[in-house]
């Protein structure tokens, strides 16, 4: 008898590690995928300060930005500056982007030619400085996601 009552504590300490390590395996994805998540409007989502911000290009390269709060929403900030740098095989070409509401919209659109670096640059104050976030425009689609590669969900682009 007392060895029955034995395995039945054991089976039942088991299930409870075994349910742990499962609780904390889900908990622990976000941080290992580094929070890298298609934003709210299809665009590259990217850590800015306390926020984030939200890079999309159109399929004809137009681009828009819009600032973040921690929940993914989008604020409308009159202090801020947006501007975006591609380097390009054509050439350095920089972009100056103008706030409509809570989105910064480019005129004119970044060169064709992908992939190449390009560099966000935002400044959310207007005495602050310039953060610049680098990252490759790259408007291929990802065989894994179906993404554009810049928005792609997947570490290894």
């Amino acid at each position: 008898m007392k060895k029955y009552r034995v395995n039945r504590v054991n089976r039942v300490q088991y299930i409870k590690i075994v349910a742990t390590w499962i609780l904390l395996t889900i908990l622990a994805l976000p941080v290992i995928a580094k929070e890298k998540t298609k934003g709210p409007n299809g665009g590259r989502v990217m850590k800015l300060g306390k926020g984030y911000v939200e890079f999309f290009a159109s399929k004809k390269h137009f681009v828009e930005v819009r600032l973040l709060d921690k929940s993914l929403k989008a604020f409308e900030s009159s202090d801020s500056e947006v501007k975006v740098v591609a380097q390009a095989s054509s050439g350095k070409q920089e972009l100056g982007l103008i706030a409509k509401e809570e989105i910064f919209i480019a005129l004119q659109p970044l060169p064709s030619d992908v992939p190449y670096e390009l560099v966000l640059k935002v400044k959310v104050k207007p005495n602050g400085k310039f953060q610049d976030i680098p990252f490759v425009y790259d408007t291929t689609l990802c065989q894994d996601c179906n993404l554009a590669k810049y928005v792609c969900i997947f570490e290894e682009n």
